[in-house]
Parts: C-alpha cells; sequence; structure tokens
C-alpha cells in the first residue's frame, strides 16, 4: 500500500516547531540573515581596495571588524540551529514513542514490526545523522543565492528578466525530479524492511 507523501514550506515549518521555541527558531534565522548581510558588506569592502578616494587604514579596520562579526555570528547560528534541531528531533522521538505506546492493539496486527522498526531506525537516524548539515547547507545556500541575485540585480537591474528565466528552469526540474528521488527512497525503505522482521 502506497502513502502519499507531500513535502512543502508547511511541512518545515512545523518540523521547526517541534524545538517548542519560537524566539530560538526566531533567532537563528535572523542570524542566519544577518551572516549573509555581513558577508555581503564584506564583499563589497573588500573591493574597495586599491581605489584612491578611500583611506586603507580605515578600509583595513573596517574588514577587520566585519570579519570578527562574521565568524561570531557564524558559530552563533551553527550553535543555536544545531541546538534547535536537536531539540525538534528529542522532541519528535518523545511524541513518536508515546503514540507507539499508545496505540491499539490492531496497529500492530496491521503493520509489520519490520515497517515499525524500520521508522524508528532509519527515519530517526536520517533525522539525527545527516539532517542538520542538509538543513545548514540548503539555508546557507539559499540566503546566499538570494543575496547574490539581489547584488547583481541592483549593480544590473536587466538581469531580472533573466533571473526568472532561471527560476522558472529550476521549478520545471525540481518539479520533474522530485517525484522518482522521492519513490526511490519509498522503495528503499520498503525493501529494507523485510530484513528487520
Amino acid at each position: 500500500e502506497k502513502e502519499e507523501l507531500i513535502v512543502d514550506f508547511k511541512l518545515f515549518l512545523k518540523y521547526l516547531m517541534y524545538c517548542r521555541s519560537k524566539t530560538l527558531v526566531f533567532l537563528t534565522g535572523t542570524l542566519f540573515v544577518s551572516y549573509e548581510v555581513i558577508r555581503h558588506i564584506l564583499y563589497r569592502s573588500l573591493a574597495l581596495f586599491g581605489r584612491k578616494d578611500v583611506e586603507n587604514e580605515y578600509l583595513f579596520l573596517l574588514i577587520g571588524c566585519l570579519l570578527g562579526g562574521a565568524l561570531l555570528l557564524s558559530f552563533l547560528k551553527y550553535f543555536l540551529c544545531q541546538r534547535m534541531i536537536t531539540s525538534a528531533n528529542k522532541n519528535i522521538h518523545q511524541d513518536m514513542f508515546e503514540g507507539l505506546v499508545k496505540s491499539p492493539v490492531i496497529f500492530f496486527d496491521k503493520n509489520p514490526s519490520g515497517s515499525i522498526l524500520n521508522r524508528f531506525s532509519n527515519d530517526i537516524s536520517l533525522l539525527d545523522g545527516s539532517f542538520i548539515q542538509m538543513f545548514i547547507d540548503c539555508v546557507d545556500y539559499a540566503l546566499m543565492q538570494i543575496g547574490f541575485f539581489v547584488s547583481i540585480s541592483i549593480v544590473t537591474p536587466w538581469f531580472l528578466l533573466i533571473l526568472i528565466f532561471i527560476t522558472l528552469t529550476f521549478f520545471l526540474y525540481f518539479n520533474r525530479f522530485s517525484y522518482p528521488l522521492s519513490e526511490t527512497k519509498r522503495l528503499d525503505l520498503i525493501y529494507k524492511s523485510p530484513l528487520f522482521t
């Protein structure tokens, strides 16, 4: 029996709310955005080297402060993100276990033990192991791309036409290849299930 799985932005928000601290989610998001802003200001400052109308000693001081701020924000955003995701995973573990313990006996008759064990072992190990790094990479790269597009659009406004084409092409590829990817993962989990029974 095939389950229908819809992964959208609401699911990611629901996952983030499992950490049960909206302040932590907001603060982590703010740190990610602040880091990107400082990084882009740093790049703009580095572009000022060699200009005759800019004093280099103040530029060195500015770049030093920006590098220090970027390093501090980078440490804080990774630390808080790790804490947020670990807290969310812990709460998901607790809710899953509580739901399993309170399940009626017919649930265990309809679902093979291998499938239940597979949910707890493989799915949760993905959350605990690789999800943190994937989450950080996705947020970092998405914000980096947005920052690059904004910077390029400010310098050359006609780039917005190309940006629309790039965005449409990306969404077409995403829609085309997301279904086979999720089906491959689903089949992987189904065929691992009998190993645990």
